[in-house]
């Protein structure tokens, strides 16, 4: 069957904006502000004695490695069933790349930590935030975190090789989790981008401010995760 506007498809980095409209959400409701020490949600994730903030998460600008570099994970682990705290402790191993707010590096670890200072913030799982009060709220009705459960209109992805386009790689998506997890159909995105700009979620104000931010976390995920 052709691509539709009610195809489902899986939208990699996307669902940063997500995560990042999320994090505005909590701070307007004043459950964390994003000059916010990470370490006051993720006590346990070295940082070097660098203080990084949720700003920094939200702006690349953390220094913290982007764990989609390394190979060996993606050869060994990308498949294996994991928890938000299992991953995270995996990408810890991993040394920072530059001193926080020195540059900007595209890090898919700074928004599977945004999705972990979600949860902290609030008591309740990324998951349920997003679909309770993003999806559920706007009427989002073919949107969801990805899961092992069917979905109607599901377009499967591909991947290009050498010997032409294949099915891509199965990626359990416990790994992309706040970082690119999320699943939605073209009129389903539509009515997401009419409600950041129509100030329903967010104040207008804040999102003039943050504008530049949500444009820049659509950046590509990973090319074996994006369909």
């Amino acid at each position: 069957m052709a691509l539709n506007e009610q195809s489902v498809l899986r939208l990699g980095s996307i669902s940063k904006q997500f995560t990042a409209a999320a994090i505005m959400m909590l701070q307007e409701q004043g459950k964390l502000a994003v000059t916010d020490d990470i370490h006051k949600y993720v006590a346990s994730f070295p940082t070097e004695g660098n203080l990084v903030t949720i700003e920094n998460l939200l702006t690349h600008t953390s220094g913290i490695a982007n764990y989609t570099d390394d190979d060996d994970l993606f050869d060994k682990e990308i498949q294996v069933p994991t928890s938000v705290d299992d991953t995270l402790a995996r990408f810890a191993k991993h040394p920072m790349v530059f001193k926080p707010g020195e540059a900007m590096a595209y890090s898919n670890t700074g928004y599977s930590l945004l999705g972990k200072i979600i949860e902290v913030a609030i008591g309740q799982s990324y998951k349920d935030f997003i679909e309770q009060h993003i999806f559920k709220k706007l009427k989002m009705n073919q949107s969801s975190y990805e899961g092992q459960e069917l979905v109607t209109h599901r377009a499967s992805g591909y991947e290009q090789t050498e010997q032409g386009f294949i099915n891509t790689s199965y990626i359990n998506m416990d790994w992309p989790y706040a970082a690119g997890a999320l699943i939605s159909t073209p009129t389903d995105l539509n009515i997401w981008f009419n409600a950041l700009s129509s100030g329903k979620l967010i104040s207008k104000q804040v999102m003039r401010r943050w504008s530049a931010l949500l444009n820049l976390t659509t950046a590509a995920f990973h090319p074996m995760v994006t369909d």
